[in-house]
């Protein structure tokens, strides 16, 4: 179906760093889904997809939660157990919150998101949960807890050298933490 197609195209940007603000034709399957409940799973990754483009590409965060909301709410509603879909409502969730106080309900989202993550072994999400929780820890001024949850990032990395593009990241968040935080 053309909703299934809108699903798959955006979720292929999504992957690969190239969704636009135009993408709109997720609303096309979010709508479809929604309309014809006999498929869940696709519901919920549509309205993944178009919280992403509302938060990150449209800058409507009060939409873009709304539909990540309604995501979780369908994936728990039909025990929708697959992890990489809960994954990806929970890093979502967090990068709509993150930066906005209070964090902890970011560091929260990330949290269950890093949960998921572990579960299947994606090293990339991992290491970015705990880059994003510990920088968060910083905002909220708990300069020990950030420092640690950045540590556990740099140890990550030692352990798998590929993502060595992350650590400029962690030490710029360490820098901070030395010369500005205290």
């Amino acid at each position: 179906t053309k909703a299934y197609y809108h699903l798959i195209s955006t979720q292929a940007k999504s992957r690969n760093h190239i969704l636009e603000a135009k993408d709109t034709n997720i609303l096309k399957s979010v709508r479809y889904y929604s309309q014809n409940k006999f498929n869940p799973y696709k519901l919920a990754w549509s309205l993944v997809y178009a919280s992403e483009i509302n938060s990150e590409k449209i800058g409507n965060d009060s939409l873009s939660l709304k539909y990540i909301r309604k995501a979780a709410s369908i994936a728990e509603e039909n025990e929708l157990s697959n992890e990489i879909l809960n994954m990806y409502i929970y890093n979502f969730w967090g990068n709509i919150l993150y930066g906005k106080r209070p964090y902890q309900d970011a560091i929260d989202k990330y949290l269950v998101a890093n949960r998921y993550a572990q579960s299947i072994n994606d090293t990339a999400q991992i290491i970015s949960g705990i880059i994003n929780i510990g920088s968060l820890f910083l905002s909220n001024h708990e300069y020990g807890t950030g420092r640690n949850y950045l540590e556990r990032a740099i140890n990550l990395i030692t352990v798998y050298p590929e993502k060595a593009r992350r650590l400029p990241h962690i030490y710029e968040r360490i820098s901070i933490l030395l010369y500005g935080g205290r």
